[in-house]
């Protein structure tokens, strides 16, 4: 993977990890930080996948 798209995939977790943190929403500690590192790594390869395909056609 390119860099940008592992900072993006960290910036995600911490959105989501914060966004869940400070809410109560995300549930305890350990699933929120589970499901923030999850989406982290979808978001880092959905972004991945887009700047491969999404080129200029």
């Amino acid at each position: 993977m390119k860099r940008q798209s592992l900072i993006y995939g960290a910036v995600v977790f911490a959105a989501v990890f914060f966004v869940g943190w400070i809410t109560g929403m995300g549930g305890s500690f350990i699933p929120n930080l589970g499901f923030s590192a999850l989406m982290g790594v979808f978001a880092a390869v959905c972004f991945s996948l887009v700047t491969r395909f999404g080129g200029k056609g």
